[in-house]
């Protein structure tokens, strides 16, 4: 179009250019003519010249001045152009935006109002008189002039525009029309036929048949929209054609790889129901390695300063390597005798409305199953926990050695003092353990051996509680494993009469075993009294243990597991233990045999007592007002007291008790 506008353009200013007809005079000697026509056809030797005509302020009705191009300054929109003669071409360049108004006597080739820019050109011709066409638009920025189209009113939300073809313009309504065709397939209205499974569709109008229609093409060597299997389903393994949530195996793993016990604390029976993979078997009594994974790896070994591993004991007999052959060394020159705890994962649960506790424990993780706290360790997360295996011994620095308690009651050391700074709680055979001292003073010896050394803390002890009562699903520890050493009278707290030595287990290894005498502590048969859970000699029994990361002010406890924060009557970097509401917990005011558990998955602390020694929790409480610490287990004197879930809660921090010692963690 450009082209032919150039040559019309060419043509009319030939026309235009003020030549004469031949009978009227030749105009380019008859300078006065000012326009003719010629005869016939006329060629131009040299260049033709428009002219350029003055500067035009646009205008509603614009009047062009004498020449063929115009600059058209303003922004006035243009309706019409004044008249210069029929045939006329002419050149407008725009220098700013205005409009150009689309009418009869102005027709441009969009059919809609121009808006030009700076640069734009257009060429116009006078079709009849006042009558003017563009015949080209030029953009400045070269892009082609666009018209403005067709423009349809909104329809409603849920509207489509539908219909149109040749000569006819879509509309407004609700629904697509019957079939489009998209190649050789169809989509099809909702309440149509729908697509054929077979040709990618679903073969159903409503999601739900959808749903039903893919579920039962999908196979197990095809894929599909499948059913998600219910929790009994996957532990049942029924349905093959279902899929399997996440949720759904931790499920099916938890009945296989966890295990646990319940308990109605309505009922007085010390006895507990089994569940998990040990649903059905008996309670009462171990049911053996086999059902009991994480039991079955605590094992004893020599530990180093360091907390290495040396090397395992017979698990029969620990006076051997692990090999059963290879004596060993408990004296503690290859360092000190421990028995090794996995970590393991543990889950609790409290229902008010029926009062039942339940316990859970996996050696793995386990959906709704959490790190047992006792491996939470001094800010960081550990496989392994180490208690020693037999009570706490003292290496007297002065002496450098390991010695026996005292012959002399309320004396700890052999006629000496403790050097807090210098002494050392130990873990050997052979001798008796360490009494009459602070618990302060066990924490500071128990420290001396090293980093990551400690005293038994509140979270180890509650962990060993735990994994003893899903084993033997009872409290009644003194009827299930035995009284241990607990039954003695008329003797007194020094070795060989009311304390033994440490290492009567050794035959043991790594198991559980009793040997109990009940009668006079100075009788040869007194001698061989003890018991022990897996590898720790006098888990209960023969002294009392402190426990250390938990302080009790007027029967509301606070714990803590980290070492460097262990401090008496404080609260100071300590939590105040929480029941399964979120609520602090308050322990019971009063003595007796525990009858009750506060609901917390922290340990096992009573929340009332009124039983017997063979009911309930079977076990003793002593407690009183004001900052107090903690000891548990009982000892050699304290008859029926005693018991795995002993709680004493009575000492003060100051308090050094004959009968009171420690045992070394790690």
């Amino acid at each position: 179009m450009k082209r032919i506008s150039l040559i019309l353009f060419i043509l009319a200013g030939l026309i235009t250019a003020g030549f004469a007809h031949a009978e009227q005079g030749n105009p380019f000697n008859n300078p006065g003519k000012s326009e003719g026509v010629f005869p016939g056809d006329v060629t131009v030797g040299k260049t033709l010249k428009t002219h350029q005509g003055s500067d035009v302020a646009s205008a509603n009705a614009m009047t062009l001045g004498d020449g063929n191009f115009f600059d058209i300054t303003g922004t006035t929109t243009i309706n019409t152009i004044t008249s210069k003669g029929i045939g006329t071409m002419v050149v407008l360049q725009f220098d700013a935006i205005l409009q150009l108004t689309h009418s009869a006597d102005l027709v441009l080739p969009t059919g809609a109002n121009i808006t030009t820019a700076a640069g734009d050109l257009a060429a116009f011709y006078e079709y009849a008189s006042g009558d003017w066409r563009c015949l080209d638009y030029t953009r400045a920025d070269g892009t082609a002039l666009v018209g403005a189209g067709t423009v349809w009113d909104a329809g409603a939300t849920t509207e489509i525009l539908v219909g149109g073809g040749p000569g006819s313009d879509p509309v407004w309504g609700a629904n697509i029309p019957t079939a489009v065709t998209i190649g050789a397939k169809y989509i099809y209205r909702a309440d149509g036929t729908d697509v054929p499974i077979a040709d990618g569709g679903t073969g159903a109008s409503t999601a739900a048949a959808a749903f039903t229609a893919l579920k039962q093409s999908a196979t197990t060597s095809a894929t599909g929209v499948m059913e998600i299997a219910t929790n009994d389903e996957v532990a049942a393994f029924t349905d093959e054609n279902r899929a399997v949530t996440p949720e759904g195996l931790g499920y099916a793993m938890a009945g296989l790889l966890a295990y646990g016990v319940s308990w109605d604390e309505d009922n007085s029976s010390p006895t507990l129901t089994r569940t998990g993979a040990l649903a059905g078997i008996a309670a009462a009594s171990s049911p053996g390695n086999v059902c009991l994974p994480v039991q079955a790896a605590m094992r004893r070994c020599i530990l180093s300063d360091a907390g290495v591993v040396q090397y395992y004991l017979c698990a029969t007999d620990s006076t051997d390597k692990e090999d059963c052959s290879t004596a060993s060394v408990l004296d503690g020159t290859d360092g000190q005798v421990m028995v090794e705890i996995p970590k393991f994962y543990y889950k609790y649960s409290y229902v008010a409305a029926t009062n039942v506790h339940s316990w859970s424990i996996s050696g793995v993780a386990l959906p709704g199953y959490e790190p047992h706290p006792a491996f939470y360790k001094d800010g960081a997360w550990v496989d392994y926990r180490y208690i020693g295996a037999y009570e706490g011994v003292g290496w007297d620095d002065s002496a450098s050695a390991y010695i026996d308690h005292g012959n002399t009651a309320a004396t700890g050391w052999s006629g000496g003092t403790i050097d807090t700074v210098n002494d050392i709680l130990g873990s050997v055979s052979g001798k008796n353990p360490i009494t009459d001292e602070t618990r302060a003073e066990f924490r500071a010896i128990a420290l001396n051996r090293g980093a990551g050394w400690r005293q038994l803390d509140f979270y180890l002890n509650s962990a060993i509680q735990l994994l003893y009562l899903v084993e033997y699903a009872s409290f009644y520890s003194q009827d299930v494993i035995g009284e241990g050493r607990t039954q003695l009278s008329s003797g007194t707290w020094v070795n060989g009469s009311y304390i033994s030595e440490g290492g009567l287990s050794n035959g043991d290894g790594n198991g559980t075993n009793n040997a109990e005498y009940s009668g006079d502590a100075d009788d040869v048969g007194a001698e061989d009294a003890y018991m022990t859970y897996r590898g720790i000699e006098n888990f209960y029994g023969n002294i009392y243990q402190w426990i250390d990361g938990i302080n009790i002010n007027n029967n509301i406890p606070y714990v803590s597991n980290t070492e460097t924060d262990f401090a008496d009557d404080t609260t100071t970097a300590y939590s105040q233990l929480l029941d399964t509401g979120g609520s602090g917990i308050t322990l019971h005011n009063g003595d007796g045999y525990q009858t009750t558990l506060e609901q917390t998955k922290g340990g096992f602390l009573p929340s009332a007592v009124g039983g017997s020694s063979s009911t309930y929790i079977t076990d003793y409480y002593y407690q009183s007002t004001g900052w107090r610490v903690v000891s548990f287990g009982g000892s050699a004197a304290y008859g029926s007291y005693a018991g795995a879930f002993c709680v004493v809660a009575h000492a003060a921090s100051s308090d050094d008790v004959v009968h009171f010692g420690g045992r070394l963690c790690f």
